[in-house]
């Protein structure tokens, strides 16, 4: 009778382990899960070190990462988006799109703004793949 009583305490006990592992999907880290899940892994490390030259060349003064105006263009949502210029062309902000603005600011011009960047930065290649990394997780 012992025995009997113990098995809905053992099912339940195997249940709740059953339950715990396919909620997390064994995924053991934030990258295992976007692999999961299909989406691309970010390299945080890639992204921090974006960050801090955007913080350094002062970028985050022009451009904000919340959606407000500023003189610049947000990069809230800004990966991704299809952008109009003042020569009348558009474009997608994408990997290509933002090296070119971040090497050759006034290249092309979006709408709505003043041409006030300075005409070349002197942001190293590796800098500008982290700064397009920052601004793609700038949702």
């Amino acid at each position: 009778m012992r025995a009997s009583r113990s098995y809905p305490v053992v099912l339940l006990g195997l249940v709740a382990m059953a339950l715990a592992l396919a909620t997390c999907g064994g995924a053991s880290s934030p990258a295992a899960l976007a692999a999961q899940l299909g989406a691309p892994t970010p390299d945080i490390a890639l992204v921090g070190a974006g960050r801090n030259a955007a913080l350094r060349y002062g970028c985050l003064g022009c451009h904000s990462l919340d959606g407000s105006s500023l003189s610049g263009p947000t990069w809230k949502g800004l990966y991704s988006r299809e952008l109009a210029f003042t020569d009348g062309t558009r474009a997608v902000a994408n990997d290509r799109y933002l090296e070119e603005a971040i090497k050759d600011p006034l290249a092309r011009v979006i709408q709505g703004y003043a041409p006030v960047m300075p005409p070349q930065m002197p942001v190293s290649d590796e800098e500008v793949r982290a700064i397009i990394a920052f601004i793609r997780s700038v949702k």
